[in-house]
């Protein structure tokens, strides 16, 4: 059984059924002409529109107001009430065209992204609208040993969306999401020698930046990183 409800805001012009359409009600409007009188309005089941995400929204419009609204928010306010702490509308079936009563509960940010993979709806990899890069590049990046810098720069992103990638933080579903084991990308483009190591070390005591010794050598930031973290300790460590 269909049941109707006042919209919330707009008692006086319009209601929505539990079934998710939107009807305007009768009412008499007066005539700006020169032969002033009133005329019969309303009484008709409104067009919804598809609004983004696949959404439906409708618009309305009474005494010089005029809105676009979104029915799914119209029909839980009106059968459940607005909802102060929960300010996410759940489609539980996971179709967001689906505006019936018993498909729609208020929920929050995190439930109505559970839903949204739940129910395969949430934009991923190259899927996302901020994606900066497609799934073939990611996946390049993932297995490359280039550094992060050059990969970077191949691509035309930031640094951290290559490391977001390598880290198995974003394209997880492309590259199966483990992480790269740390410094793997420098071992086989390293240019840096071992006879280099104690010049490197007496580099950055003298206060030189790790972009600038990099430059000297001719390599990426990340090796000279790698140099200071893992080789000079290592190589220290041999000599003991």
């Amino acid at each position: 059984m269909e049941i109707w409800k006042p919209v919330v805001g707009w008692e006086k012009y319009y209601e929505v059924s539990n079934l998710g359409r939107v009807r305007s009600l009768i009412r008499m409007s007066r005539v700006s002409s020169a032969n002033s009188g009133v005329r019969k309005m309303g009484g008709v089941i409104r067009k919804l529109s598809g609004h983004k995400g696949g959404y439906k929204s409708v618009s309305l419009t009474a005494e010089g107001r005029r809105k676009l609204c979104i029915v799914h928010r119209l029909v839980l306010e009106a059968f459940i009430g607005k909802s102060e702490n929960k300010l996410f509308t759940r489609h539980l079936n996971g179709n967001p065209a689906d505006n019936r009563l018993e498909n729609l509960k208020w929920g929050s940010h995190l439930e109505n992204m559970a839903d949204r993979k739940k129910h395969g709806n949430y934009p991923t990899c190259e899927s996302h609208p901020n994606a900066s890069l497609t799934n073939a590049e990611a996946l390049y990046i993932y297995n490359s040993n280039l550094s992060g810098e050059e990969l970077a720069k191949k691509f035309n992103v930031k640094t951290s969306r290559v490391s977001a990638v390598r880290q198995g933080v974003t394209y997880k579903e492309v590259t199966g999401g483990v992480p790269l084991p740390r410094h793997k990308t420098f071992r086989k483009t390293d240019k840096i020698k071992d006879s280099d190591l104690k010049n490197i070390e007496k580099l950055i005591d003298d206060g030189l930046m790790i972009k600038d010794i990099a430059s000297l050598y001719n390599t990426a930031s990340g090796s000279i990183t790698y140099a200071i973290n893992v080789r000079i300790p290592k190589l220290k460590k041999q000599k003991h």
